[in-house]
This record gives C-alpha cells, sequence and structure tokens, in this order.
C-alpha cells in the first residue's frame, strides 16, 4: 500500500497559492494553480481566455460581477463558476473586497 498523496496549504493568512509544482506531487491531472484572491473594490481580474486550461471560481466573500463569453453573471458568497477551456474570464469587485477560491487545470490541446 502506498502513503497517502496529499498537500496542506493555509491559503488564509498564509501562503496564497498552492502551484503547479506542489500540485503535480498530489493529483494526476495537469492542475496549474489553486488560489486564494482578494480584489479590493473595483480592481479587476482578467480579462483572459482560457486557451489551455479549465478553471472552478468560488465567491467566499463580498460581491461583484463576472464577464464571461456568455454574459455577465452577478457575483455573491457562495456562488461558483465553472469554466471551460475558451471562456473569457474577467472579473471585478464590487463596492467592497471580492474574495475568490480559484482552482485551475490545464487541458491539452486537441
Amino acid at each position: 500500500m502506498s502513503a497517502p498523496r496529499y498537500a496542506v496549504a493555509p491559503l488564509r493568512g498564509g501562503t496564497p497559492s498552492v502551484g503547479a509544482a506542489v500540485l503535480a506531487d498530489v493529483f494526476l491531472a495537469p492542475w496549474r494553480n489553486v488560489e486564494l484572491v482578494t480584489l479590493v473594490a473595483g480592481e479587476e481580474l482578467g480579462p483572459r481566455t482560457l486557451d489551455d486550461s479549465e478553471a472552478m471560481v468560488y465567491v467566499t466573500a463580498g460581491t461583484g460581477e463576472a464577464q464571461l463569453s456568455s454574459g455577465t453573471v452577478a457575483l455573491r458568497a457562495g456562488v461558483s463558476l465553472t469554466l471551460f477551456k475558451d471562456e473569457l474570464l474577467h472579473v471585478q469587485a464590487g463596492d467592497g473586497p471580492l474574495e475568490l477560491f480559484i482552482a485551475e487545470m490545464g487541458v491539452r490541446s486537441e
């Protein structure tokens, strides 16, 4: 029986992200990054197209909006976005801080 493989990362009050090198030791899939991001009021993340990756974005606190390829989505705590390859990712914080948990995984080109 092999030893369990896991990584512990204190995303709050510690390391704000876990990079691909650490994730490769834990997951078989090509994970890019797992991070906790805090945007200040009005700050933006993106825009960028997920050319060779997919992502999950979970709102842990705050409000804002996401511009996706299909339109605008209101963000608030508890909202989760699943973004597939070639999706637009553009997030903007509202009147206060917006905290996001983001997990991104690489995908192969066809």
